[in-house]
């Protein structure tokens, strides 16, 4: 039997009739896993609570849930008591959490945050109809069916909205500081104002990519592409002052929807407005009736406009020729133009980056209107073709943070250390640097690494770096994403992941070959630890450009060390780099 004071750090405690998988949550409240009801065989979640509640009360988050029943709010099916701690059975949401779907400074469009704010707020809307408050809403709580609806959750300090509470014994109030509302840390009893506070919070991130912080910075100014109709809403929302504040969620989200509406209906005006034609010298004005216009086409989706294979000897075409060994094609009137990298031919488009070190050949490089991509096939055939047909896929993949290798891709806060130290971000040996030669964050608009080597006499690398706790697996496909921008238009910068694995020795296979042949040895380690690295050099332009290094993991053994993503400059010169990725993909998603 799991003991309360064991728990949650070892397994969860038997339950019967439930079979436990995996853990998917964790947080002040207790543990969640997925389980499968042996009964129903219906796969749910069950919240372990820790430790374990006294008394009745803990009865109340699933009584409360279990008579709130509404389209948005995530069902209960059972609680009970076992092993020592108290437990929820609740429906599983297969999308997960919206907090795994954020990222700092990387705001969402308006459309597409307007669907999950109006499923929200309905949900709001109707337990405070039931005289309810939520008292926690935050990204956490904020669950995705796998139909893509939206569900709240966790009502473990919700409170029939006449209870008055009155902040912890800390002083701090009950809920989360960042989406709490001021009148909190006061000891005010909360009313729907609160709630609305929170959800005002939690929009102004979606939209942003930020917090809104003590004083409102109005979001326009962090997402320029915001009509300023949103940012009155949001401003309201915000009021320090809950008298100031929407008096109802009813009444926010009416407004917000409202704002959101206007922005598409104009966008339906200026399209009716193209139509007005000019006929026996009168005006004739096409009058649209439509109280609620359907939003506009989503723009199509960007497409390879041309593909290159780079290799250097004919026998590594047979890496990109696809199943029955022919050409690579990638779709209608695009198809993949051979460069031999010793002979290139004449006519290549001068921004080419034509690899500078070694790299894994043969390569495919995609080219896009916004976007470059190198796709590193290691035994599979069609990983070229399927990064073709799948590029807007990648291009516009959401990377839930779990899923992200990366830490801090975006480098918001103190991300970077100096001298190869810290645990995010680190810089190498920087005596010597001075503005001429330095890497640092840039702060001034969306957070960014700089790396500047403007000094003559110091053209040697420039490089960060980040440890990677974990990568791809044996075998898989990983994507490596990212945005860059120059200056000089000449300096040549690479992004890549470093794969640590094992080749013994006796191995003759055709994986351990290509290693041997491609990869290098790890200094210092035992002779069969080998780096599998795709260092592929580009010329960023002057405006921001997104990457992609599609790269089929070695089949062997992964090794836990000196797993790394680096970015490295050569030449003189400064770049930005911003929103690192790292994760791996099969057509379909992110896995």
């Amino acid at each position: 039997m799991t003991s309360a004071s064991s728990f949650p750090e070892s397994s969860p405690p038997p339950i019967p009739g439930l079979e436990f998988q995996e853990k998917i949550g964790e947080g002040g409240t207790g543990v969640v896993y997925r389980a499968l009801h042996l009964t129903l065989r219906r796969t749910v979640a069950v919240k372990v609570l820790a430790p374990a509640p006294t008394g009745p009360e803990w009865l109340n988050e699933p009584q409360l849930m279990a008579a709130l029943a509404h389209p948005h709010v995530v069902v209960v099916h059972d609680a009970g008591h076992a092993g020592g701690h108290n437990y929820l059975v609740m429906e599983y949401m297969a999308g997960g959490a919206l907090r795994a779907r954020l990222e700092p400074g990387r705001p969402w469009p308006l459309d597409r945050a307007a669907v999950v704010l109006d499923q929200v707020a309905a949900a709001l809307d109707h337990i405070h109809g039931q005289g309810v408050l939520h008292l926690d809403l935050k990204p956490e709580n904020v669950l995705f069916a796998a139909d893509g609806r939206v569900k709240v959750t966790d009502f473990g300090l919700s409170a029939p909205s006449a209870t008055p509470r009155v902040p912890g014994a800390d002083g701090r109030p009950s809920g989360t500081l960042d989406y709490a509302a001021p009148e909190a840390l006061t000891g005010r009893p909360p009313d729907p104002r609160y709630d609305v506070f929170s959800l005002a919070t939690m929009a102004y991130e979606l939209l942003t990519g930020r917090f809104p912080g003590r004083v409102y910075v109005p979001a326009s100014q962090r997402n320029p592409v915001l009509p300023a109709a949103v940012d009155d809403v949001l401003r309201r929302g915000l009021a320090r002052d809950p008298e100031q504040r929407y008096a109802t969620v009813a009444r926010f989200r009416e407004a917000l929807a409202g704002a959101t509406r206007r922005r598409r209906r104009r966008a339906v005006w200026l399209t009716a407005a193209a139509l007005v034609a000019v006929a026996a010298g009168g005006l004739v004005v096409a009058r649209w009736r439509t109280a609620n216009p359907p939003p506009p086409p989503p723009p199509p989706a960007e497409q390879p406009t041309r593909l290159w294979v780079l290799y250097d000897q004919p026998e590594d075409l047979k890496l990109l020729a696809g199943d029955a060994g022919g050409e690579l094609a990638g779709g209608p009137g695009v198809t993949a133009e051979r460069v031999r990298v010793e002979s290139p031919p004449r006519g290549l488009p001068p921004d080419l980056p034509l690899p500078v070190w070694p790299t894994p050949r043969p390569v495919l490089v995609v080219r896009s209107a916004s976007a470059w991509g190198f796709v590193h096939p290691f035994q599979d055939r069609t990983l070229g073709q399927r990064v073709v047909a799948h590029w807007p896929d990648l291009l516009r993949a959401v990377v839930p943070a779990d899923r992200n290798f990366v830490k801090a891709g975006g480098f918001d806060g103190d991300c970077l250390a100096a001298n190869h130290r810290g645990t995010l971000w680190r810089a190498g040996d920087t005596e010597g640097w001075n503005d001429d030669r330095r890497i640092a964050v840039d702060r001034s608009d969306n957070p960014a690494l700089v790396l500047t080597s403007r000094d003559p006499a110091r053209q040697k690398l420039l490089g960060a770096y980040q440890s990677l706790a974990r990568g791809p697996g044996a075998g898989e496909v990983a994507v490596l994403r990212y945005r860059a921008r120059g200056t000089a238009g000449t300096e040549k910068l690479a992004v890549y992941a470093a794969m640590p694995v094992e080749v013994k020795d006796g191995d003759a296979g055709p994986a351990a070959g290509r290693v041997r042949r491609v990869g290098s040895q790890v200094p210092r380690e035992p002779p069969d630890w080998w780096l599998y690295r795709s260092p592929d050099w580009v010329t960023p332009a002057g405006g921001w450009q997104t990457y992609l290094v599609v790269t089929e993991a070695p089949p062997l053994p992964p090794l836990p060390r000196h797993r790394n993503l680096v970015i490295d400059l050569a030449d003189a010169g400064q770049v930005w780099v911003d929103d690192v990725e790292l994760f791996t993909w099969q057509p379909g998603g992110v896995q």
